[in-house]
């Protein structure tokens, strides 16, 4: 949206790195982002007040952390090496 490679490289790498985060650590039984959060962000991207945008997007983050297992892990240690191959980097 921003036509600006260094922000599109930054949102690339943000992206990656929290959906690993939820995979590992969100709580069974919690639903992930509802779609209709993805689309009021984008659309409130599109000309809508900074604070409105920055309101819609901590809603988001919220309701993504709360879905989080982050106190006490209820599983041995991932080792993110072995998942995704040796070679990865």
């Amino acid at each position: 949206l921003s036509s600006n490679a260094v922000v599109t490289d930054i949102i690339r790498g943000l992206v990656a790195r929290s959906s690993l985060i939820v995979a590992l650590y969100q709580r069974a039984g919690t639903a992930d982002c509802a779609p209709e959060e993805h689309g009021e962000l984008v659309e409130a991207l599109g000309g809508r007040p900074a604070r409105v945008v920055a309101r819609i997007m901590d809603h988001h983050l919220r309701h993504v952390e709360a879905s989080l297992r982050l106190s006490a892990p209820e599983h041995a240690a991932v080792d993110l090496r072995a998942v995704l191959g040796a070679d990865a980097r």
